[in-house]
């Protein structure tokens, strides 16, 4: 009987070392615990985000607040949590009315907040309770993303931060663009240059700087492709590349001329991008050969058209508290300023469904804030491309492809009856310089042409009831007339609005989710969605 049981637990032993075993063959590529994958890309994703206290009071018919922009009622929930945790500070806060409202809401699917109410809540959010709750609850999502990523059987530890920035943006195109990289074949195939330039071809330009942010900093992490390969550079994917014709004389530091540059894994637009260089930028060249360089930028390393490179001065012994100073001060911001004019000062309405706010006129500079759909702002002054923009105490710049002047500043005597001609030409303005030879378009804002938000944000975890698109608990004609007005561009849908609408779950809106609706209510179906 012993000899049984001994034979038996021994089976088991060898079992559990052989599911041992594949297990460490399944993670031993990454050699990156989850505890570091997940903290990288919060960081990561929280960079495009936003701060513990930053608060977006209308983003499309609900609010978004703190570091990862919890949405609607995840931003009420995180809100509750934190005065749950801090009574008494909650309430000095928020003040009585603010405060009940947080502890008795039944949901936020179409609050907004007033600026009293978002200073109020910003002031919270950045306590000790409210930096301790975002921080538990930013790497709980974070670490559900990772997961999600290794039950495909994705175990490079690059790949799975880069597909936690996509599921941040919506589970539906997160596996959309996964199986596009994959190609038919396994996930686990799939490389980090792969995943980022099939990413970057099934984004909006909305999300460009933010993909090469990701990709730039996972790579800097030392999780690029070369970490699967085991060697080669990182982003190369040890691919050979034809520089017979590069010369050193070309060697120094150059100045980027363009609004951005792209960084390529090699001299031919038809090479992986691997980065982008913004405006002003400051980049060492180790060789060239007329047409292309070799560059490297803050750990970045590639190629890059010479065409929008400009050679620096050669350096002089000049002391450095004459020269030194004035040149710091000519920044990328202040130099792109210098075409502006107050010609282009008035009111402005933005017509896309949000804008952002940049430090700088340029897609590279950080964003300072956003401006929703319709909302008046102030222009002091532009160039038809970027203008100089005042909104709700924030100030900073904003392409002007998505801003219809309203009114002239009325100190202008001759040109306060000629609003729609600067308007109009602004679009032909900034394509201009991008297409000559491989730069980005200006701007990275979503479009108003079709459906103003575009659906790469919104995933199931907003569902409410399929086929609920006003939110009123039933479904019915109503519901299916709005959509239709979506559709035509006349009216705006929150995130849980749009969520409800997608009633073939395909992460896509269209004519078909309303006639599928609508045969739902013929009983045609007998539950939504319809797959």
């Amino acid at each position: 009987m012993r000899k049984k049981i001994m034979a038996v637990v021994l089976s088991c032993l060898t079992i559990f070392a052989l599911v041992a075993s594949s297990f460490a063959v399944t993670f031993s590529a990454s050699a990156v615990s989850v505890d570091e994958m997940t903290k990288a890309a919060v960081q990561i994703i929280s960079r495009s985000e936003g701060t513990y206290g930053t608060i977006n009071p209308n983003d499309n018919g609900a609010v978004s607040i703190g570091m990862l922009q919890w949405h609607a009622d995840r931003a009420l929930q995180l809100m509750r949590s934190i005065a749950n945790a801090d009574t008494g500070s909650a309430q000095s806060i928020l003040g009585s009315s603010f405060y009940n409202d947080v502890m008795n809401a039944s949901n936020w699917n179409s609050r907004t907040f007033s600026s009293a109410e978002s200073t109020a809540a910003s002031n919270l959010l950045t306590t000790a309770a409210g930096k301790s709750k975002q921080d538990a609850l930013a790497y709980s999502d974070v670490q559900g993303y990772i997961s999600a990523g290794q039950n495909l059987g994705i175990s490079n530890a690059g790949v799975l931060v880069y597909y936690a920035e996509l599921y941040n943006r919506g589970m539906g195109v997160a596996k959309r663009i996964l199986n596009a990289a994959a190609g038919g074949g396994s996930y686990s195939s799939v490389t980090l240059s792969k995943l980022h330039t099939t990413a970057l071809a099934n984004s909006s330009s909305y999300y460009t700087d933010r993909l090469n942010n990701a990709y730039n900093t996972i790579v800097s992490l030392g999780w690029g492709d070369a970490s699967v390969s085991g060697g080669g550079d990182n982003g190369s994917g040890g691919d050979s590349v034809d520089t017979s014709d590069f010369s050193e004389s070309y060697a120094g530091t150059y100045t980027v001329t363009a609004s951005s540059l792209n960084v390529r894994s090699t001299p031919s637009t038809s090479g992986a991008k691997v980065g982008v260089l913004p405006n002003g930028a400051q980049v060492t060249v180790t060789s060239a050969n007329g047409s292309w360089a070799a560059v490297s930028y803050n750990g970045i390393s590639g190629y890059c058209s010479m065409d929008y490179l400009k050679q620096n001065a050669a350096q002089t012994t000049a002391p450095a508290e004459t020269t030194a100073p004035a040149q710091t001060t000519t920044t990328a911001a202040t130099a792109a300023t210098s075409d502006f004019s107050e010609s282009y000062a008035g009111t402005y309405s933005v017509n896309a469904s949000s804008l952002n706010i940049r430090s700088a006129p340029t897609t590279s500079a950080s964003k300072v804030g956003s401006i929703p759909n319709g909302a008046q702002v102030t222009v002091t002054s532009g160039n038809g491309k970027w203008a100089a923009v005042s909104y709700n105490g924030i100030s900073g710049y904003c392409s002007m492809d998505y801003l219809t002047q309203v009114t002239a500043q009325t100190t202008t005597t001759e040109e306060t009856t000629a609003p729609a001609e600067t308007t109009t030409t602004t679009t032909e303005t900034t394509t201009t310089a991008a297409s000559q030879q491989d730069t980005e378009p200006a701007e990275t804002t979503t479009t108003a042409e079709t459906t103003p938000i575009d659906m790469d944000r919104v995933d199931e975890a907003y569902v409410s009831l399929y086929g609920d698109v006003n939110c009123d608990g039933e479904i019915d004609i109503l519901d299916a007339v709005l959509l239709q007005k979506y559709l035509n561009g006349s009216v705006q849908l929150n995130y849980t609005q749009l969520a409800n609408s997608d009633c073939q779950k395909d992460s896509q809106l269209d004519i078909t989710d309303v006639t599928v609706l609508m045969q739902y209510l013929l009983r045609s179906f007998t539950s939504l969605p319809v797959a």
